[in-house]
């Protein structure tokens, strides 16, 4: 066996992680930058101590491109269920999304408090209580969804947010989820829950509370004027919840085309699962049978190894440091091509043994491939590899066993404190290849919402301070611990918060804006979007960049409340600055076109996204007074007349020549107050230069102003 003593309550390393003789020391870790030393004392006590939090929970699905971790991540089952993209994560703030509420509407499976609990939320106001993973946030939603039909509506609430101030945020006929986990915060006197109750009713809004924590005896006697809207929470029928997940992935007619997937030994392990998150995983794992991704027996030896003990005699039963750094490489990087897992485990193998890192191997097929995947029980599978010309097939290695990934580094993160130091130099030295980096920022994150015992966020803020790969993995770790863990959230918000400072430093304030794009952003949408704005108008160009890069990954991401926000944010910026306006430029290009590529061909119409802009009357204003901003200083000028000049060949000949008029219309009556002379000059030019009845039609605004300009631009007759 290593030379690895397990400690399951141990701190192997200190706060700084110093290393124990005979382990992984801190001379292991990555360089310090001399910038770091005393930034820990930045951290207060709260902050320096991480919750200990189970890690399996938090595998499921995960930011950009929705990559996940472990054995559904690469499995290929999750990316063929229908709408597993779409769904992404929770929103612990702000807008809940639509797909997560179509996708509690489809899969819900009422529990027995169900019928009381619709009664209760008529009065507009329900607690719901329960333990852990019960499935009270779907429950919750499940309640107001019938209220939110008017106004479509459906926001999450801060946990921090006081009850008593409430009643005087409300925004009429939308429905509120506040999820807490501490009973302290539902303390409020019975006149102060009732000015909240009358604040609802006038309003016609609806708010359902949810509390995991149990209510104490002296809480239970605060909170005794809840009593009334308490509803306490029990798991429904998990076979149940499993048929309803098996009907939302496989069609409702799975019976009859996978006959026996649902067989009696599946109902009686379905029997035994605690809650209905572990049911719809069970579903999952299941339509990877039905899929061919995984045995049937291997799917009921994953539920019936509730306790874990498959993953710990298997540590146990292979003791060499070669045999774990196949099984820690494989489920990190499951579903890549076996020379990027050879390789990795080789690299993590070196770095456990001595602290340093052995060159790639250069030898192929890589030696002892199929020995040491048989024996981390995973298998290869042949897959063409991406592009228009495939040169060679890949042969992506998989986990025979659903959710052995997860369980692997579950195990090895909490038994073997002592490999975290090293695990951590390891992802940092991740090859610069998108795809890998991502995997090892999330899996970076994902072990870092799981630590116990010494400062959780220390390792990323060393790694912000570093070269641009390492401020990106930390950003996406950092994204990925504060996405799927409240607690951490909280750390990480704060140190985001002090990284987005104006005299933080080029570094920092890069990652900061890096992190807020990332899976941070799609929990807590709000926050991040308020900060990237204000990176955005950074003067270090990087900087500004990593925003914009940002507020467009939250925008496909359907979080920013539709692209008329972001372009009329634009207004209140002082585009006079040459840097700032090229920033400009670029959120507007990324909004309007995602691309500053003209289109193929004449009459081919808009791209979709622009058209859906200029289709919309808000967004059209909002982009025209943007366009005409930008258009008024050199820096973005170019940029302007050069959309504007796709747009007129794309529309060429289509009916969507009407939509870009109106743009132009509406840009010169925004430009009233501005210098609209040569705007006017080129795209008249430009009208008359190839004659064509529909350009000197959609252009006849541009017409009028280079010929009227006092008349066209609003100016005394």
């Amino acid at each position: 066996m290593p030379d690895l003593d397990r400690h399951d309550d141990e701190d192997p390393a200190g706060p700084e992680g110093a290393g124990t003789p005979g382990t992984l020391a801190a001379r292991d870790s990555l360089p310090e930058n001399p910038a770091d030393k005393g930034a820990e004392d930045e951290l207060d006590a709260e902050e320096q101590r991480a919750p200990s939090i189970p890690l399996a929970p938090f595998l499921s699905l995960v930011t950009h491109g929705n990559v996940l971790i472990g054995s559904t991540v690469h499995d290929g089952v999750t990316a063929q269920l229908p709408g597993a993209a779409a769904l992404g994560l929770p929103v612990r703030v702000g807008t809940v999304r639509r797909a997560e509420r179509d996708f509690v509407t489809t899969t819900f499976v009422e529990p027995a408090e169900y019928r009381a609990a619709s009664r209760t939320i008529r009065r507009h106001l329900v607690l719901l209580t329960g333990p852990d993973g019960v499935g009270k946030r779907a429950f919750a939603l499940q309640l107001l969804e019938q209220y939110a039909e008017d106004t479509g509506e459906v926001k999450a609430l801060d946990a921090e947010q006081s009850l008593e101030d409430l009643a005087d945020e409300l925004r009429p006929g939308t429905c509120y989820l506040l999820d807490l986990d501490d009973a302290d915060r539902l303390a409020i006197t019975p006149a102060r829950l009732q000015v909240l109750l009358n604040a609802l009713r006038a309003t016609g809004a609806y708010l359902a509370v949810v509390l995991t924590q149990p209510l104490s005896a002296p809480m239970r006697a605060i909170t005794g004027i809840w009593r009334p809207y308490l509803i306490a929470c029990t798991a429904p029928d998990p076979i149940a919840v499993a048929r309803s997940h098996l009907a939302h992935h496989l069609g409702p007619g799975w019976a009859d085309s996978h006959p026996g997937l649902l067989d009696d030994e599946v109902l009686d392990a379905l029997r035994l699962v605690p809650g209905p998150g572990q049911a719809a995983a069970v579903a999952r794992d299941l339509v990877g049978a039905a899929l061919g991704r995984y045995d049937k027996t291997d799917v009921l030896d994953a539920v019936r190894d509730r306790d874990h003990a498959g993953i710990a005699e298997w540590f146990a039963s292979h003791p060499s440091l070669r045999s774990w750094a196949w099984m820690l490489a494989t489920a990190v990087f499951e579903g890549q091509d076996r020379g990027v897992i050879a390789d990795r485990a080789a690299t993590l193998e070196a770095v456990l043994t001595s602290g340093s890192e052995a060159p790639a191997a250069s030898a192929w097929p890589p030696p002892g491939t199929s020995r040491e995947l048989e024996a981390i029980r995973a298998t290869i599978e042949p897959a063409a590899s991406s592009g228009s010309f495939p040169r060679y097939n890949l042969e992506r290695v998989r986990f025979l066993r659903p959710g052995w990934a997860q369980l692997a580094l579950d195990h090895a993160w909490r038994e073997y404190p002592m490999l975290r130091d090293g695990l951590l130099h390891w992802l940092a030295a991740t090859p610069l290849r998108g795809e890998l980096q991502d995997l090892a920022g999330a899996t970076a994150g994902f072990l870092t919402a799981a630590t116990t015992g010494y400062q959780a966020l220390v390792p990323l803020r060393r790694w912000a301070r570093q070269d641009r790969p390492r401020q990106e993995l930390a950003a996406r770790a950092l994204g990925v611990a504060a996405a799927h863990d409240p607690a951490i959230a909280t750390q990480v918000r704060r140190l985001l918060g002090s990284f987005s400072r104006a005299d933080a430093g080029k570094e920092l304030r890069r990652t900061a804006a890096l992190a807020y794009g990332t899976a941070y952003g799609l929990a807590y949408p709000q926050t991040a979007l308020r900060r990237l704005m204000e990176l955005a108008r950074a003067e270090d160009r990087e900087v500004a960049q990593a925003a914009v890069n940002g507020l467009l990954a939250l925008h496909r991401a359907g979080d920013t409340s539709g692209p008329a926000a972001l372009l009329h944010q634009l207004s209140t910026w002082d585009l006079s600055d040459d840097q700032r306006c090229a920033t400009a430029a670029d959120l507007v290009s990324g909004l309007l076109t995602g691309t500053d590529q003209h289109p193929a061909s004449s009459g081919t119409g808009l791209p979709e996204q622009t058209a859906a802009v200029f289709g919309d009357p808000a967004a059209a204003h909002a982009a025209a007074t943007a366009l005409a901003s930008l258009s008024a200083h050199p820096a973005g000028y170019g940029r302007v007349l050069d959309w504007i000049t796709g747009w007129l060949f794309a529309v060429r000949g289509h009916p969507q020549h009407v939509l870009v008029r109106d743009l132009v219309g509406a840009i010169f009556t925004t430009l009233r107050h501005l210098d609209t002379e040569r705007l006017a000059y080129d795209l008249t030019r430009l009208a008359h230069e190839q004659p064509h009845a529909e350009d000197l039609e959609t252009l006849r605004p541009a017409l009028r102003a280079f010929e009227e300009p006092a008349l066209a631009c609003g100016g005394p007759a």
